[in-house]
């Protein structure tokens, strides 16, 4: 998914995209999504709310090596949490892994994007941008 830098890209990290992407999906298949966040932060854990609503199993991955949490959504995912903490081990730099309980806590109090709730993500584009011209 492309980062949410504007309003035709925050809708890709909805409730209502994420049923058609669910809908889209043959058996065994996985959606994946950056955060564009960690997971603790404000939007990341948006982001995540929003893909918890549609999704029954959903596993988040913050790797030291990628510098953001990646979300994997399925129904059921093909891998455990497990599994991909065994593949995080083998990375030197390490991170990790959150689902089950941990990441039920991780969102208990974080509010779904919706069409009509774009302000976290959009104001965290807004931020992106005026940083990237300052640059230049």
């Amino acid at each position: 998914m492309p980062a949410p830098y504007h309003v035709r890209t925050a809708l890709l990290h909805t409730p209502s995209f994420y049923r058609l992407a669910r809908s889209r999906l043959r058996p065994g298949g996985v959606v994946t999504l950056s955060l564009c966040d960690d997971a603790d932060g404000e939007v990341g854990r948006a982001i995540a709310a929003s893909a918890s609503t549609v999704f029954p199993d959903v596993i988040i991955v913050e790797s030291r090596s990628v510098g953001i949490a990646l979300l994997y959504a399925g129904a059921p995912l093909p891998f455990s949490p497990e599994d991909v903490a065994s593949a995080l081990a083998q990375d030197p730099r390490g991170g990790r892994v959150r689902s089950g309980a941990d990441l039920a806590a991780l969102l208990a109090s974080a509010a779904p994007l919706s069409e009509g709730r774009l302000m976290p993500v959009l104001s965290m584009a807004r931020g992106e941008l005026e940083e990237a011209f300052r640059a230049h």
